[in-house]
């Protein structure tokens, strides 16, 4: 009787240990539980000397040893996996707010230059805006800056936009990845008005007179 109690005392031990471990691999539990425990009492019960005993106690060690084992790489493996999701997911979080961060900031910086009629700058700062609001997923302020863009493109003529190197280059980027956005056509007119905004400018030989009231 007293050798029986030791015996589901390792066995109790060994479960307890390993509860809160057990938990995070309910396919390890169950095999565990609906094959290796089963086993271990029916082979005792078939079973009555004492020699049989020692090595069913044995082989309960030998076994939690192996299933300690197990469980230990499974966790490993689990935390690692678990652990690059998680970061993975984070630095796309971290990346998302770097994009909208400067999306702000070359906002703020092209709405500065257009109150003081430097439109090419603005145009410059507006469209690197709207680059990192679309790798932030920002697309509320996304279609503020398209706004923008348009605004801009009506005060500005070819001889200002060829004098700039990054705009044209810049503009295309935009265009290229606001279409990427566009499975549902949702920016189809967005992308045609500026498209065509940007050739009339391109084609304009004077830049328009500013309105009365932009003064």
């Amino acid at each position: 009787m007293n050798e029986t109690l030791a015996i589901l005392e390792k066995v109790n031990n060994f479960y307890s240990d390993s509860f809160y471990q057990l938990l995070w691999f309910n396919g390890v539990m169950g095999a565990i539980v609906g094959i290796f425990v089963p086993l271990i009492f029916q082979h005792y019960q078939n079973r009555k000397n004492k020699q049989d005993k020692k090595e069913l106690n044995n082989a309960i060690e030998t076994k939690s040893d192996l299933i300690k084992e197990e469980i230990k790489k499974e966790i490993k493996k689990y935390t690692d996996d678990d652990w690059t999701k998680r970061k993975n997911d984070i630095d796309k979080e971290l990346k998302k707010i770097d994009s909208t961060s400067r999306g702000f900031s070359f906002h703020l910086s092209g709405l500065s230059a257009r109150d003081k009629k430097l439109y090419t700058k603005a145009l410059e700062d507006y469209i690197i805006s709207g680059i990192n609001y679309i790798k932030a997923s920002d697309e509320l302020n996304l279609q503020a800056i398209i706004n923008c863009i348009n605004g801009c493109l009506e005060y500005l003529n070819k001889s200002q936009l060829e004098d700039s190197d990054k705009i044209k280059k810049q503009f295309d980027i935009f265009i290229k990845d606001l279409e990427s956005l566009n499975t549902n056509y949702r920016y189809s007119t967005d992308i045609e008005k500026l498209k065509k905004n940007f050739n009339n400018a391109l084609k304009r030989k004077d830049t328009i007179p500013t309105p009365a009231g932009e003064g």
